[in-house]
């Protein structure tokens, strides 16, 4: 028998890993990363404080200064939430705690394939919950019939969606939470570029919510912090699988400083707002395109013609951008991530160029 027949489980053989690829490329907008970093030359004495931090030590395990200050920024209390290297351990962690084999894992359909791949992983069942052509969540009887029965579920909401970026109605989805018979996660990593207020609010009143943060999407994502609040109950029960130490010294410490010097935050978070406003006005304008509203850090559109063709065009111009294959009731699928003013312009000139070579 070969090795994969004999040591490595029949769920793990039919996985596909998360796709990431290599490509050579002059500016790179197809992770929903921020186009602005800190300036750490202008933070001297935070610079100063880093080199003191003891490599050999490790960390601490609670990160007790992170989650004071991140407490203060949210307003919710330190004990009520757990740090992550990543959203992407924190999403482990809850279906770690609160999946089983009968259990099955429910995200709307286009989302973060994160839910999918983990759960498949643990052996967990996987459904997508299709939404609507708008991209709007299918409030239907039948739906909340199966969230409500029985066994008890596990649901996913990413609002703002990635990668269609609206922000889901409200009243679906409290609707959802409310006739969950199970763990509901809202996942609120597009929350700073949002115009609606999020979920926090209702937090205290649901004990089988948790509620998803993170610093990736605003500068931070070399830093790998994610942030899980939640209720007493689901805080304790998810600490139990916790790995100690999960988040490195350098990473609490830097997020730390930025939590504390949030304002430059702000100020970025405000520049990729008003780059995605111009971003939308230009692409408006180019005949064949088709966007969608969008209230993260990016931008989903169609194009008339060949996707592939031009995903590949905009590639050779040095344009890194990020492709969705067709799916019923949607064409392919493409998403631009917000970059600052000049990438923004030179993916708008480069689609304009790829177009008008194909006599558009």
């Amino acid at each position: 028998m070969e090795f994969k027949d004999i040591l490595i489980r029949e769920n793990i053989k039919k996985l596909i890993p998360y796709p990431i690829e290599e490509q050579t490329y002059k500016i790179k907008l197809d992770a929903n990363e921020s186009p602005f970093s800190i300036d750490w030359v202008q933070w001297s004495e935070v610079m100063e404080e880093l080199r003191q931090i003891p490599l050999n030590r490790y960390p601490d395990p609670h990160a007790k200064a992170l989650r004071k200050a991140l407490s203060r920024h949210l307003n919710w209390p330190a004990d009520g939430m757990i740090l992550g290297n990543g959203s992407d351990e924190l999403i482990q962690y809850i279906l770690m705690v609160f999946g089983d084999h009968d259990r099955p894992v429910y995200a709307p359909h286009p989302s973060f394939s994160m839910y999918r791949i983990i759960a498949l992983s643990m052996g967990l069942e996987f459904r997508k919950i299709f939404l609507q052509e708008t991209f709007e969540l299918p409030i239907s009887q039948a739906l909340i019939d199966e969230l409500s029965g029985e066994p008890q579920k596990i649901l996913f909401i990413p609002t703002p969606n990635n990668p269609t970026g609206n922000a889901f109605n409200r009243d679906h989805v409290l609707t959802l939470i409310e006739n969950t018979n199970g763990m509901v996660c809202i996942d609120e990593a597009y929350r700073d570029f949002s115009a609606e207020d999020g979920f926090l609010d209702i937090l205290p009143k649901f004990d089988n919510l948790v509620i998803l943060r993170t610093l990736s999407k605003i500068g931070m994502a070399g830093l790998r912090v994610g942030i899980l609040l939640g209720n007493q109950d689901a805080i304790e029960a998810i600490s139990k699988v916790r790995l100690p130490y999960n988040l490195n010294s350098i990473s609490q410490f830097l997020a730390l400083a930025v939590i504390n010097h949030h304002d430059q935050i702000l100020v970025m978070i405000d520049k990729i707002k008003k780059n995605r406003s111009w971003l939308q006005n230009e692409m408006k304008n180019i005949k064949g395109i088709r966007i969608f509203p969008s209230q993260a850090n990016f931008i989903l559109f169609t194009c008339e013609g060949d996707a592939d063709a031009i995903y590949h065009e905009l590639l050779k111009e040095g344009v890194l951008i990020k492709i969705f294959p067709p799916e019923e009731p949607w064409p392919a699928l493409m998403r631009v991530t917000v970059g600052n003013k000049n990438e923004c312009g030179m993916f708008i000139r480069a689609l304009k160029k790829i177009l008008s070579n194909q006599g558009r």
